[in-house]
């Protein structure tokens, strides 16, 4: 087979590939994962297998010692890839940053040539994506106001009116009554003072 051919048939698998991903960005995620994780669980087992049974190769305890947290990471990739894909998202987030502020380096020590430009703007656009990146995962594991200790309003939602289409009216506990006495609100809950409840029908 020709290597045009290879190539043409390489190009239609990719183009498959890359449209089931975006038919289904969430099952495409968890498969890149598994395919990460294998990936580390095979080249830890081959470096520890080097270190341990090849004595011609030097560092053989740094080696062993990459080998094994390959071994790890690929463990925990394959064992839990939903927990994975948030780690390689930030990996991934990490990386732009990394790589945006080395390019935009680059572009002030050659800013007297033609590539500032087309450095300076591909290092800004790396990193203003590793800041989107690494924001939106830490906006993501921000609890919510409900999660973080906030005090409850004291209001609470009755039964939907059913049929109607409408929202169900707000109801409040009364202060120093009993629970099951619920009233209907004919305006925000008072705090202290006169207080005027008009009891629900029942």
């Amino acid at each position: 087979m020709k290597p045009g051919t290879l190539l043409i048939l390489l190009g239609i698998v990719l183009m498959v590939g890359g449209g089931l991903a975006l038919a289904n960005p969430f099952a495409a995620s968890i498969a890149v994962t598994t395919l990460v994780g294998a990936f580390f669980l095979l080249a830890g087992v081959l470096q520890l297998w080097v270190a341990v049974f090849d004595t011609s190769v030097p560092h053989r305890v740094w080696t062993g010692f990459v080998g094994l947290l390959g071994l790890l990471a690929g463990v925990a990739l394959v064992a839990d890839p939903l927990a994975g894909v948030v780690s390689l998202t930030l990996l991934v987030g990490i990386v732009f940053l990394i790589t945006g502020a080395i390019r935009l380096g680059m572009a002030w020590r050659l800013r007297e040539t033609p590539l500032f430009w087309v450095l300076l703007l591909s290092g800004a656009a790396s990193v203003l994506i590793g800041f989107l990146v690494v924001g939106n995962i830490a906006a993501a594991d921000r609890p919510s106001g409900a999660a973080s200790g906030h005090p409850a309003s004291g209001r609470r939602r009755g039964p939907d009116r059913a049929g109607t289409g409408q929202p169900p009216p707000l109801t409040c506990l009364p202060a120093g009554r009993p629970r099951p006495a619920l009233c209907n609100l004919r305006r925000p809950c008072p705090s202290s003072g006169d207080q005027r409840w008009k009891n629900s029908p029942s």
